[in-house]
C-alpha cells in the first residue's frame, strides 16, 4: 500500500517527538500499513463513517494516553 503524509502529520510527530514510545508505536504501525494489501490487515484500523477514503488509526498506550492519526 502506498503511504503519503500531509504537512499537518509532520507537525503532530514533532509536538511527540519527546515520547519514544508514541514514536516507535507509529513506526510500527507505518511498517503494517506499508507491507499490507488491503486495509483490514492494519491493527486498530477503522474507516470512518462519512468519509469514503478516510480511514483512523489508533494506538492506545494506557488509560490516560492514546494517540489518533488519519489516514486519506
Amino acid at each position: 500500500m502506498v503511504v503519503r503524509f500531509k504537512p499537518k502529520f509532520w507537525k503532530d510527530i514533532n509536538k511527540v517527538k519527546r515520547d519514544g514510545e508514541i514514536v516507535e508505536a507509529l513506526g510500527k504501525i507505518i511498517k503494517q500499513v506499508e507491507q499490507a494489501k488491503i486495509t483490514d490487515e492494519t491493527a486498530n484500523f477503522k474507516k470512518l463513517t462519512k468519509y469514503k477514503t478516510r480511514c483512523r488509526i489508533k494506538l492506545q498506550f494506557d488509560k490516560r494516553r492514546d494517540f489518533r492519526t488519519v489516514c486519506v
